[in-house]
C-alpha cells in the first residue's frame, strides 16, 4: 500500500499509528518505493512549474475546485507521478499569488521527494521552508493530518505566520501547539489541517496520549497501572527531568487525570532541520515524570558533595571531559569507605555510594557555568551542546543536577519518578508517512536509512555558489585565536563587509566581545543569555556593518538578508572558531555565507587547547608538534580533522548503543508505561 494516505477515520482508526519498527519501514521503501528515482522528482518538478502558470491564468474559484479534486485523487491513490505534480502546482500558484514568491523548480524537487518519504539535502538559503509548506499542504489536501516540525517554537510561529494565507486561500487550517498552551489548547491546535510545532511538543503529548490511552494496553499493563500508577493532578506543575546515563533528557508532566486526547495520531510528519531532531538529539531520552518529595536524597546528595570536595584529581578519581563522566580510582574508593560511615548506614552500599560520589564529582569538576549551564531565576538551566539554545525543563540524572545546583548554592529540583518514556528514533518511526529535509544530511545519510528507513537525496542548488572558502589556521592556545579573530575582524570591517562570529560558549563569546571593545569594533553579541534577540541580532548581521559574535545556535533557520551595499563589498565573512565534534556542524556554519547565489567567504580557525583534541589519543599525541608548527601549517589541521572523525564515530556508536538500549527496554519492560 505504497503511497497510501493515512488519516483518522473508520478504515485506520481515530489514532492511526504505525506498530512495526523502523526496520519494516526501511525493508517496505527499498520494495516499494524503487520507482521514486531523483529523476522521477525532477519531472514532477517540471510538470509542476508548467501546471502552476496554468493555475495562475485562472480565478480563485477555479484554483480551490482543482486542488479539491486533486486532493480527493490523492487521497485515494497516494502521492506520486502526475496528481503530486497537480497537488505541487496547486501550492506554487498560491505562493506566487499570496505572497508574491515565485517557486523553484529545486522547491518542487524537493517537496516531491517528501511526499515520497525522502530526507531531502537542500542548501540554507535555498527556500526550505516553502518546499517543506508545498510537501505540508499536499498531504492536508489529501486529508492526512499533518504535522510540521521545526527546531523551535520561534521557527514554528514564523513559518505558520508567513503560509497562513496560503493555505487558507485552499480552505486549509493551520495553527502552532506550543508547550506553555493548556491541553485543551494544544488539542485544539492539532484539530487543524497543518500544525507547526517541535518535536519535543509532540512526543510529549504522545506520551500524554499514551497515558490516557489506557484501552490500547494489555490487561497486566492495566492492572499493573491501576495498582501502582499513582494519580497526577491537571494542575501539578511541570517538573524538570530524570534520565539514565548520565546524559540529559526532556519531561514534562502526565496531565493524566483526564483521558483527554490531544493528538489525531501520527499520520505524517515534516522535520525541518531534520539531522538535528533525528541525529543529534537521538540519544537523548524523553520522560514524562511527576515530582516527589525525597528528604533523604537530597541530603545524600548533601553529604556526596561534602565527600567529593576531599578527592584530588589524578589521585583519587579521573576525569573523562568528553563523555562529561568520573570514575574513582582504588584510592578515591578506599578514602570515600573509610569518609562515608559517617553519615550513616545507608552509605554502606558500595554501588549506590561510589555512583553518587561520581556523579557528584562530575558536577563539581566537569560541569562549568557559562558552558554547560546557565543561572536563570535562580535554576540551573542546561545549555544544549548541540544547539548552544538553553533548554529549560530538562535536567541531568541520578542526582547530577542537583549536585551542580547545590554547587552553585541553589535550591536543588524535586526528585522525579518516570511514568513513561521513548526517544525520538522509536517515536519517528511510528508514523506513516515519515520525511525531512535540512542543509547538511548527506554525512549521516546511511545512519537515516538504517535508523528510520529513510533514502537521502541532494536537491542542486538554484544558483551557483560564489562562496570563498579561505585557507584554515590553527593556534596553539585560545586566547591567540580570540586576538587574531579580533584583528581580522577589524580589516574586514573596514572593506565595509560584516562578520559572522561562532564561538563555543558563553564564556568564549563573552571573551572575544571583551577583546572586541578593547579594540573599539561594533559588535553584538548572540549565546544563551539573550536567545529570544536571536532573530533580531542574526537579521542584522547581514545588513549593518559590524561584528556579530554566536555561540553554536549561530541564527539557524533564521535568514540573513545582505543590505546592497553589503553585497557590494563582497557579501557576509563567516569566521567559524568553534570545535564541532562533527564535521556536518561546520558545514551548517559555512552556509551562513554566501547564500542563493550571492558573495560571501568562509574560513574555520581551531585551537589545539580543547576539550576536542584533549579527547583524542592521536591527536594528544602529537598536540606539542602541531602547536609548534606555523598557523596555517597543514599537518596541524588534519590533526585536528582526525579528532573531529574520532568524535563522530565515538558519537554514532553511542547513538547506536541508545537505540539497542531502549528496545531492550521495550522488549522487556512491555508491562510497563514505556512506548513498545
Amino acid at each position: 500500500m505504497n503511497g497510501t494516505i493515512v488519516h483518522p477515520g473508520s478504515v485506520w482508526g481515530v489514532y492511526p499509528e504505525r506498530r512495526s519498527s523502523a526496520i519494516s519501514r526501511s525493508h517496505t521503501l527499498t520494495m516499494t518505493s524503487r520507482h521514486a528515482s531523483d529523476r522521477a522528482f525532477a519531472a514532477v518538478a517540471e510538470q509542476a512549474l508548467e501546471l502552476t502558470q496554468r493555475l495562475l491564468r485562472r480565478s480563485a474559484s477555479d484554483r480551490l475546485v482543482i486542488a479539491r479534486q486533486v486532493g480527493a485523487k490523492l487521497a485515494c491513490s497516494g502521492f506520486g507521478g502526475q496528481l503530486s505534480a497537480y497537488a505541487l502546482a496547486a501550492l506554487a500558484a498560491q505562493v506566487k499569488i499570496t505572497l508574491g514568491i515565485n517557486v523553484y523548480a529545486t522547491q518542487l524537487i524537493c517537496a516531491a521527494a517528501l511526499l515520497e518519504q525522502r530526507m531531502v539535502e537542500m542548501a540554507t538559503g535555498e527556500g526550505k521552508t516553502i518546499a517543506a509548506a508545498l510537501a505540508a499542504g499536499a498531504g492536508a489536501l489529501a486529508g492526512a493530518p499533518v504535522h510540521c516540525l521545526t527546531a523551535n517554537e520561534y521557527l514554528a510561529q514564523r513559518d505558520a505566520c508567513q503560509m497562513t494565507p496560503v493555505f487558507a486561500a485552499l480552505d486549509l487550517t493551520v495553527a502552532t501547539a506550543r508547550e506553555a498552551d493548556s491541553p485543551q489548547q494544544r488539542q485544539s491546535a492539532y484539530q487543524a489541517d497543518i500544525v507547526y510545532t517541535t518535536a519535543r511538543t509532540i512526543a510529549f503529548d504522545y506520551l500524554r496520549d499514551r497515558l490516557a490511552r489506557d484501552g490500547d494496553r494489555s490487561d497486566l499493563e492495566v492492572r499493573v497501572s491501576n495498582i501502582e500508577r499513582p494519580h497526577v493532578s491537571p494542575d501539578t506543575a511541570l517538573p524538570d527531568v530524570a534520565s539514565a546515563d548520565a546524559a540529559s533528557a526532556d519531561t514534562a508532566s502526565a496531565d493524566t487525570a483526564a483521558p483527554l486526547l490531544l493528538l489525531r495520531g501520527l499520520s505524517m510528519a515534516i522535520i525541518d532541520e531534520a539531522d538535528s531532531i533525528l541525529i543529534d538529539e537521538a540519544k537523548m531520552p524523553l520522560i514524562i515524570s511527576e515530582s516527589v518529595a525525597d528528604p533523604v536524597e537530597r541530603a545524600r546528595i548533601w553529604q556526596a558533595l561534602d565527600i567529593a570536595r576531599q578527592l584530588k584529581a589524578d589521585q583519587h578519581y579521573h576525569g573523562n571531559m568528553e563523555t562529561r563522566s568520573i570514575r574513582l580510582t582504588a584510592a578515591g574508593q578506599q578514602l570515600a569507605l573509610e569518609i562515608a560511615p559517617q553519615y550513616g548506614a545507608i552509605w554502606i552500599n558500595r554501588a549506590h555510594r561510589e555512583e553518587l560520589i561520581e556523579q557528584t564529582l562530575t558536577g563539581l569538576r566537569l560541569l562549568h557555568r557559562d558552558r554547560d549551564y546557565l543561572i536563570e531565576d535562580g535554576q540551573v538551566v542546561i545549555v544544549d551542546s548541540v544547539t548552544g539554545r538553553t533548554a529549560p525543563g530538562r535536567v541531568w540524572s541520578r542526582g547530577l543536577h542537583a549536585a551542580v545546583a547545590l554547587k552553585e548554592g541553589l535550591e536543588p529540583p524535586p526528585q522525579t519518578r518516570t511514568l513513561a518514556q521513548i526517544t525520538y528514533p522509536r517515536l519517528f518511526a511510528r508514523y506513516h508517512h515519515l520525511c525531512g529535509l535540512s542543509g547538511t544530511l548527506l554525512e549521516v545519510a546511511s545512519e537515516l536509512r538504517s535508523s528510520y528507513g529513510l533514502a537521502t537525496i541532494r536537491v542542486r542548488l538554484n544558483k551557483s555558489s560564489q562562496r570563498r572558502v579561505l585557507a584554515a589556521r590553527v593556534f596553539g592556545r585560545r586566547i591567540h585565536l580570540f586576538v587574531s579573530a579580533a584583528q581580522r575582524a577589524g580589516q574586514l570591517l573596514n572593506l565595509g563587509r560584516p562578520v559572522l562570529m561562532t564561538v563555543d560558549s558563553v564564556v568564549d563569546s563573552r571573551l572575544l566581545a571583551a577583546i572586541l571593545r578593547q579594540r573599539a569594533l561594533p559588535h553584538r553579541l548572540l549565546n544563551a543569555s539573550n536567545a529570544s534577540q536571536e532573530a533580531a541580532i542574526v537579521a542584522l548581521a547581514g545588513q549593518q556593518v559590524g561584528v556579530t559574535v554566536a555561540t553554536q545556535m549561530a541564527g539557524r533557520g533564521t535568514d540573513i538578508h545582505l543590505s546592497e551595499a553589503v553585497i557590494a563589498a563582497g557579501g557576509l565573512h563567516v569566521l567559524n572558531l568553534q570545535h564541532n565534534r562533527s564535521r556536518r556542524l561546520d558545514r551548517q556554519i559555512a552556509g551562513r555565507a554566501g547564500r542563493q547565489g550571492q558573495p560571501g567567504s568562509y574560513e574555520h580557525w581551531v585551537c589545539l587547547e580543547t576539550e576536542l583534541m584533549a579527547a583524542s589519543a592521536l591527536a594528544n599525541g602529537y598536540r606539542r608538534i602541531a602547536a609548534s608548527l606555523k598557523a596555517r601549517n597543514r599537518l596541524a589541521y588534519r590533526i585536528v580533522a582526525h579528532a573531529q572523525r574520532c568524535a563522530e564515530r565515538e558519537d554514532a556508536a553511542l547513538r547506536k548503543a541508545t537505540s539497542r538500549q531502549d528496545k531492550d527496554w521495550a522488549d522487556s519492560l512491555a508491562f510497563t508505561t514505556m512506548v513498545e
